[in-house]
């Protein structure tokens, strides 16, 4: 990431993005963001990725839009090259 530029993270986020937003709404809504959550190794627990979802919900409209989701993956990318890095 360190290499990345602005316009490669934002295409970055934005693919995951797309990806987990199986159904094309532009949104995510909680089953769609548990699912992209679950799909990371991180190893969430089915409480936390309950919390996180509540707390990505800035605007508690029930779904999670891109400018919410872009900050929450952001540092998940990063927490997880931390623990690559880590194990190398």
């Amino acid at each position: 990431m360190q290499q990345m530029s602005r316009e490669e993270l934002q295409s970055t986020l934005t693919a995951i993005f797309e990806k987990a937003d199986k159904d094309g709404s532009g949104h995510l809504d909680r089953e769609e963001f548990a699912s992209c959550l679950q799909d990371t190794a991180l190893g969430f627990s089915p409480d936390q990725i309950g919390f996180v979802i509540n707390e990505t919900d800035k605007n508690k409209d029930g779904s999670i839009d891109f400018q919410e989701f872009a900050p929450v993956c952001f540092d998940m990318l990063v927490t997880m090259i931390a623990r690559e890095m880590e194990d190398e």
